[in-house]
Parts: structure tokens; sequence; C-alpha cells
């Protein structure tokens, strides 16, 4: 089992800074692009595309779900443009509960 993370900050001046997931299994690709505080809300459900990646924006305090501003204004005023994240791994789909269970053991 292997799981890699990586992240970078672009700039997206003339469309909306936005959240961009992009999630490489070990058959496809699926990008999960987060254009609204909405988009984020489901970070919580284990089955929702992109949840666990979510859930690290979300718990890092990087955005704020209760904010007054919108996704767009927070990841401009805070960080000057959007994130794209990518991450890997070679586990089935339907593993995400178990591996998340496996990293808050690990962290305790």
């Amino acid at each position: 089992m292997w799981l890699n993370l990586s992240a970078k900050v672009y700039m997206n001046i003339p469309s909306r800074p936005k959240l961009v997931l992009v999630l490489h299994g070990s058959s496809d690709i699926k990008e999960v692009v987060c254009s609204s505080l909405a988009d984020l809300s489901d970070y919580y459900q284990p089955h929702s595309p992109g949840a666990l990646l979510k859930a690290a924006f979300v718990c890092a305090d990087l955005v704020d779900l209760a904010s007054d501003q919108s996704l767009a204004e927070q990841l401009m005023t805070r960080y000057g443009g959007g994130f794209e994240l990518h991450s890997w791994t070679n586990l089935p789909h339907g593993s995400g509960t178990l591996l998340a269970l496996y990293w808050s053991t690990t962290i305790i």
C-alpha cells in the first residue's frame, strides 16, 4: 500500500480561484473542482469524491466553511490564488474509510 500527496499553488487571474483535487487511482484519474464553499460541504461523507482531501483543507483551516467570504475571496485574500492537490493511490475504490481509520490510529 502506498499513498503520495503533493500540492502546488497556482495563479488563476482570469477566472476565480478554486480548489482542484486530482485523484490518481490505480486505473483512472478523477478531477474534482471546488469553486464554492458548498462544493466542500460534503467533506465528511466518505463516499464523496475527494472527501479526504476536502477534509484536509477544512480541518487544516485553509478554508473556513462558516465564513461570510466566498471560497474564491478566501483563496485570493489568504493565498493569492487557488490550489491544485494531487493524490496517488493503488488502493481499490471503497477503501477510503479504512484508510482514514488507519491514519487516525497512526496519528494517535
